[in-house]
């Protein structure tokens, strides 16, 4: 699964000269995949499946401009060899207003982008803060922490949130609350983590370690 953040995306066409392919694809409903337009919806190929957006705790369709998780049901005969019928991927995305698509991809159904995990959502008071927010505004600071590491709470109507020592150069605490509340997200920078205890917060894709297939120990 391919998730660029802005900053990231930004930069990596900046330094290769050439648009970034950002895509989404998981294993369990394949052949289905999407791709991101340049306007920045994500659109999946309806040819190879069925895509829905339901509310979390309904289970029901959503309203346009409302957060689901995103349901698919691949079509027959792709699900002959990967057996899945209306898996819940639990990736939360917005759906897209009724107004008419005008991207390059405007043929094609679209959601926004991956927004975050349905466990990952942060309610602070009537406001849900996904965690693409958040690491939109860490992956934009001057110390350009790719890819982002931090610990954020809902607690007492906003975010407590922990960032790294290495994220925190360039910026005042203050800078950066201000950068957020710029962004609509009431955040409120905690103790800053030291660089050999990053693990300890949120995890990123090169943590993950499969174990699996290791031999025990007696």
């Amino acid at each position: 699964m391919v998730r660029f953040a802005r900053g990231e995306r930004c930069a990596a066409q900046e330094t290769l000269g050439a648009p970034v392919n950002d895509a989404f694809a998981m294993t369990e409903i394949l052949p289905l995949s999407g791709r991101v337009c340049i306007q920045g919806h994500l659109h999946q190929d309806l040819n190879m499946g069925l895509v829905e957006v339901i509310d979390l705790e309904t289970g029901q369709p959503v309203a346009p401009g409302e957060i689901g998780t995103m349901v698919v049901t691949p079509y027959y005969p792709f699900r002959e060899c990967m057996p899945v019928f209306r898996y819940d991927t639990r990736d939360v995305v917005r759906r897209l207003p009724a107004e008419p698509l005008t991207c390059d991809l405007a043929g094609i159904p679209g959601t926004s982008r991956i927004l975050s995990k349905a466990d990952q959502l942060l309610h602070v008071g009537t406001q849900v803060v996904t965690l693409r927010q958040l690491v939109e505004v860490i992956e934009a600071l001057p110390s350009q922490p790719w890819p982002a590491r931090f610990s954020a709470h809902a607690h007492d109507g906003a975010i407590d949130l922990v960032l790294t020592e290495a994220a925190l150069r360039g910026s005042s605490p203050e800078g950066i609350e201000r950068r957020f509340r710029e962004a609509g997200l009431p955040v409120r920078l905690r103790e800053s983590a030291p660089v050999d205890a990053e693990t300890s917060l949120r995890p990123v894709r090169a943590d993950l370690v499969e174990t699996t297939f290791a031999a025990r120990r007696d």
